[in-house]
């Protein structure tokens, strides 16, 4: 997980839907739908419950809402590991903050 993965997560709790945080953040919905797939088995809990008019969040979802919020605001991370060398592991999903 990095900060891109976690500002995804963010806008679609903000916008609640994959569509509508995809037209706010300039891709495509499969793209954001695919960043929370593979978000959601890297910490192996569901974060979103899907319905037909969009999504909420699980209580997983709320527990880590807060880190997204300040990586958003933080701006894009500096200086730290990339997801090539093993991403952001801040937040797992065995650690109680999250799961």
């Amino acid at each position: 997980m990095d900060a891109s993965d976690l500002k995804v997560f963010e806008a679609v709790a903000r916008c609640g839907g994959m569509n509508r945080a995809a037209l706010e953040i300039n891709t495509v919905q499969s793209n954001v739908t695919t960043r929370i797939r593979l978000l959601e088995e890297e910490l192996g809990v569901q974060l979103f419950v899907r319905n037909s008019r969009g999504v909420t969040l699980t209580d997983a979802g709320r527990r880590l809402l807060p880190f997204a919020q300040r990586a958003r605001r933080s701006g894009p991370p500096r200086g730290g590991p990339d997801r090539r060398a093993g991403g952001w592991r801040a937040a797992r999903a065995t650690d109680d903050r999250i799961a």
